[in-house]
């Protein structure tokens, strides 16, 4: 799991790293401890003045899952707050699922589905509330999805994308 938005104090190491995220977590799990948590570490340091995205393993599935889960709470709790002062938690997606995501989002938007997500490191795009979820595996399911909501505009083609 990452998480981005905490601040970086100087000579920073990995015990303190593990406090401030579990201040944060606590927002979502007030029983959660450092008996949780495997390992907590930044990411190098920041090449710009963004803060070090911080990389969190824990113990439990079941422990990163509520987590993940719940995380949108972060969110609720902090509206008008400029976005440098918040935090995200992300699922730490490979390079390569990171630019798939980042592919799919984009084409959501330009074709105006909703919702684009991750879980357990498979992306996931939704129309509506109540249409089907869309797995992507690859730059040609976004592609297909891309062709079939230009044919639908153009013609009375229908023919469903790959759903999960």
């Amino acid at each position: 799991m990452e998480i981005l938005g905490i601040p970086m104090s100087d000579n920073e190491n990995n015990a303190v790293t593990e406090s401030k995220v579990l201040t944060v977590l606590k927002k979502f799990d007030e029983n959660i401890s450092h008996d949780d948590i495997d390992i907590a570490h930044r990411l190098g340091k920041s090449k710009t003045n963004k803060t070090p995205t911080i990389i969190v393993r824990f113990v439990s599935r079941r422990t990163r899952k509520n987590i993940y889960k719940e995380r949108r709470i972060l969110k609720s709790n902090a509206p008008g707050k400029p976005t440098s002062e918040r935090a995200f938690i992300n699922e730490n997606l490979t390079k390569r699922n990171k630019h798939l995501f980042s592919l799919a989002n984009e084409e959501r938007k330009k074709i105006n589905w909703k919702y684009t997500w991750t879980s357990n490191g498979r992306i996931l795009l939704r129309q509506s509330n109540d249409s089907r979820v869309t797995a992507i595996r690859s730059e040609k399911d976004i592609e297909h999805i891309k062709n079939f909501m230009d044919n639908t505009r153009n013609t009375n083609y229908i023919s469903a994308p790959q759903s999960i």
